[in-house]
């Protein structure tokens, strides 16, 4: 570690933890299994991947901001191009970056080269879907950890793009990712009080003629951030 500085996790507390539970249903940890961290910030995320005994490399927009000197690191703008060779990793991982970027179709498409054949992309991600979200969308036209943008603001720290699994799974599906679980790390206390409406939900739902069990499973109307797993076809 750079001057012995402790990496800071940039995300809300529990969520690395959720993404290292995903990423051990992929595979056992072992230094056989190649790990990529992409988006990794401070290196909280690749710290706690590599004591729990995977092979981890790492990249980050900022170089200065990495701290964590434990594993092989890059600077890169993974916005346009990750900087590894194809079929290269058993694993990426994205924690709470996907929703940064503009070009998420260009991201998913680097992350399936750099994959090996059968390897597995775990993203996190705000979850717009939970009831806490829909109630701050109804009231504000803002999802839940999103807010008004400053439009003259580039440095990449604001999420300007917010989807549900269903459009993350028809965007990766024609890049050989195939959308394998969902998890979520927390249920969020007003997420629950807001069950009430429920019977109301599914009365409006079905009276507009909508689909009403895709988007509104427990996990996604409840989980605070979305975890999902992708495998490389």
């Amino acid at each position: 570690m750079k001057n012995n500085v402790e990496p800071k996790a940039m995300a809300l507390r529990g969520v690395h933890e959720g993404v290292l539970k995903s990423v051990t249903k992929c595979a056992k940890p072992s230094k056989n299994v190649a790990v990529l961290d992409v988006g990794a910030g401070q290196g909280a995320l690749s710290k706690l991947m590599n004591e729990a005994g995977y092979s981890v490399k790492a990249c980050e927009f900022n170089k200065d901001n990495f701290v964590y000197t434990e594993v092989e690191f890059k600077e890169a703008d993974v916005s346009k191009h990750l900087p590894y060779d194809d079929n290269s990793f058993d694993i990426v991982v994205a924690a709470e970056l996907i929703e940064h970027l503009l070009d998420q179709t260009l991201f998913l498409k680097e992350c399936n080269r750099v994959l090996k054949p059968g390897g597995d992309l775990v993203i996190s991600t705000p979850n717009i879907l939970s009831l806490k979200s829909r109630l701050q969308y109804f009231s504000s036209g803002y999802y839940w950890s999103y807010d008004k943008l400053d439009i003259e603001n580039r440095d990449g720290l604001q999420h300007v793009t917010g989807r549900t699994v269903e459009q993350y799974q028809y965007i990766a599906q024609p890049y050989g990712l195939k959308l394998t679980s969902i998890d979520g790390d927390k249920f969020q206390s007003s997420s629950r009080w807001l069950l009430i409406f429920y019977p109301l939900m599914f009365i409006i739902a079905k009276g507009m003629k909508k689909d009403f069990y895709s988007n509104n499973k427990l996990k996604l109307m409840l989980s605070r951030i979305i975890i999902m797993t992708f495998k490389k076809n």
